[in-house]
């Protein structure tokens, strides 16, 4: 018997989707709950920069780095995004992205951003939602451009 919460990722060349869903084997019933309307047209951009960073799945798009749950997709990056939101179709597609010792590294254009998992940004409720966190962002330039051969 399985009770739990789930995450499917859906992706193909042209767009990806991300299911949650709650899956309750006891009363036979899946639940799918809504996916907040702000983020569901959201959709994986780089096959190479989806990682799981400490239990956070992050997930590289076209609007910004997201944090993938049971409930939705919370934005990680909307500090670094003015900036991040300037590099290409191209640089996004080639973008790479690793973990290690609990730091998220992103490789895009030249440029390494940098995530460290015990430096989360929590907001208020009523800023965002309550459950929802960042975190904070470091930028090294490394001023040769990293793709995936």
């Amino acid at each position: 018997m399985f009770d739990g919460d789930g995450v499917l990722v859906v992706a193909s060349r042209h767009e990806s989707a991300v299911i949650s869903f709650n899956i309750r084997e006891s009363d036979g019933l899946v639940v799918v709950p809504r996916v907040n309307a702000k983020y569901s047209d959201i959709g994986s951009i780089s096959p190479y920069a989806s990682v799981n960073l400490e239990g956070d799945t992050l997930v590289l798009t076209r609007k910004g780095i997201f944090g993938i749950g049971t409930r939705g997709a919370y934005i990680r990056s909307s500090a670094i995004n003015k900036e991040l939101l300037k590099f290409s179709e191209e640089d996004f597609k080639q973008a790479v992205a690793t973990q290690l010792d609990g730091c998220y590294y992103l490789f895009i254009g030249g440029v390494v951003y940098i995530a460290d998992a015990r430096y989360k940004v929590k907001f208020h409720e009523g800023e965002r939602l309550a459950s929802s966190f960042e975190y904070e962002w470091w930028r090294w330039e490394l001023g040769v451009p990293i793709s995936v051969l």
